[in-house]
């Protein structure tokens, strides 16, 4: 059984492109969770956390959330989706 559209390599640029952004991505979120740590050092969540720390973390992670999906998307739009 042959499926209807074609089923090409994506060319080496573009997976290059496409790799670099993943790359880029893994490493945006690395850092980010590198940065919020709620815990406190027993791995218990404080009392009181900071309410500034709270509204920052919500606001990098609505970031991110945008760049991952700016990231599929834009994939998504390229020629190379179904492959």
């Amino acid at each position: 059984m042959k499926p209807d559209f074609q089923r090409d390599l994506i060319p080496r640029d573009d997976a290059l492109h496409l790799i670099g952004a993943l790359n880029a991505m893994k490493d945006k979120l690395h850092d980010a969770a590198q940065r919020w740590e709620l815990l406190d050092e027993n791995g218990h969540v404080p009392a009181a956390p900071s309410y500034t720390a709270l509204l920052q973390h919500a606001t990098d992670a609505q970031d991110l959330s945008r760049d991952v999906l700016r990231l599929a998307a834009d994939f998504a739009r390229s020629p190379h989706h179904t492959t």
